[in-house]
């Protein structure tokens, strides 16, 4: 079964596991979360940590926003926030090992023999240095930025709702002759 943004719901990323940012900046995942996450991938930081999205996820999260005109506020916001820090291209090698690029390991505040907590979260990866991660856990996230983020989707969410009931309706009065 898949759902909208690509992802086959009967394989989901799931699971939390630990690995330490080795010499060379390089992280190891599971083969599971690997063959879940696929060869093509996008990373961002977001709300203190580091997210790996599957191309077909990210390609979703890229559409729905650019759904909206370009100089829309919601759109600007999101795009900004999210899309400017995200990278692509990245490989993992024959032992499931990639590099963490230096923009994203410096927004993570990431450094070499730092543990960090690898949280499959179904359609895409976290990667959470220790200290937030516990947060998190414990509920207590600072939440400035993970709350622009949501609240920019929640207009772009809002924003496309209502465009779709617009669009309704104008199909709805143009089957009536209207």
């Amino acid at each position: 079964m898949v759902y909208a943004g690509g992802i086959d719901v009967s394989k989901p990323l799931i699971g939390t596991d630990e690995a330490t940012l080795d010499d060379k900046y390089r992280i190891t995942l599971t083969t599971k979360k690997v063959q879940r996450i696929g060869e093509n991938f996008v990373m961002a930081y977001t709300a203190d940590c580091i997210v790996m999205y599957p191309q077909s996820v990210w390609m979703a999260l890229v559409e729905e926003a650019l759904s909206l005109p370009t100089m829309h506020p919601a759109r600007q916001e999101f795009t900004r926030c999210l899309m400017s820090t995200a990278t692509d291209g990245i490989n993992f090698d024959q032992q499931n090992r990639f590099v963490l690029p230096a923009d994203l390991r410096e927004a993570a505040k990431l450094d070499k023999g730092d543990k960090v907590k690898i949280a499959g979260c179904c359609d895409r990866i976290e990667i959470w240095k220790a200290l937030p991660w516990s947060r998190v856990q414990g509920n207590t996230l600072d939440s400035g930025r993970r709350s622009f983020l949501a609240g920019a989707y929640q207009d772009i969410s809002n924003e496309l709702i209502r465009s779709r009931h617009t669009k309704e309706r104008e199909e709805q009065a143009k089957e009536r002759g209207q």
